[in-house]
């Protein structure tokens, strides 16, 4: 089965390195003998940009939940103590993921992570709070439309001028074009 430059493919084999879906999270995951981490028949996927379409793919398709669980949390012990429920919670699945598959290696690479990449877990808990307060009142579909229309916005900005150690890709007149059909779409489904 094709799909954009890879391929998913069912093994039967053991692997010795298993890559996953939350790669970033979690790395390679490598264990000794050559076994998966739990020994069972896995779902590889062969890299190329399809791999990545596909994790951008599942990203979307779970933040609207994610929204909405969030907000349901909130809504019952407030904006505040969610986001801290939310981030704790999400601690100690990371912790039960880190522990045991990511080894001992990643510790001695914490001192060369640039200083601003450590900012993500405070914007993230700022996220947190600012969409349950934004999804209680606009609903979850004109708040991902308005949400998804400025992360566009931003995020050619950060390709284009390599903000926060971006790679370049340009903006181009295909790209704009696009940015601007969402906007005019984000507008339609908020005023609608």
């Amino acid at each position: 089965m094709r799909f954009r430059g890879g391929r998913l493919r069912l093994t039967w084999e053991y692997r010795r390195r298993l890559r996953v879906a939350t790669s970033n999270f979690v790395g390679d995951l490598r264990r000794p003998g050559g076994t998966t981490p739990l020994g069972r028949r896995l779902f590889v996927w062969d890299g190329g940009i399809g791999a990545e379409m596909l994790h951008a793919l599942l990203f979307g398709l779970c933040l609207p939940f994610v929204v909405r669980m969030n907000e349901s949390l909130s809504r019952v012990i407030g904006h505040l103590p969610g986001a801290w429920a939310v981030h704790a919670t999400g601690a100690v699945f990371g912790a039960a993921l880190l522990l045991p598959f990511a080894g001992r290696q990643w510790v001695g690479a914490v001192s060369h992570a640039p200083w601003w990449s450590w900012l993500g877990g405070v914007i993230g808990c700022a996220m947190v709070v600012l969409a349950t307060r934004g999804v209680s009142t606009l609903g979850i579909a004109s708040f991902t439309a308005l949400t998804v229309a400025i992360q566009l916005v931003v995020s050619a900005g950060i390709d284009h001028f390599g903000w926060v150690g971006a790679e370049l890709h340009p903006l181009t007149l295909t790209r704009t074009v696009g940015i601007a059909l969402l906007g005019l779409g984000a507008t339609l489904v908020v005023r609608g």
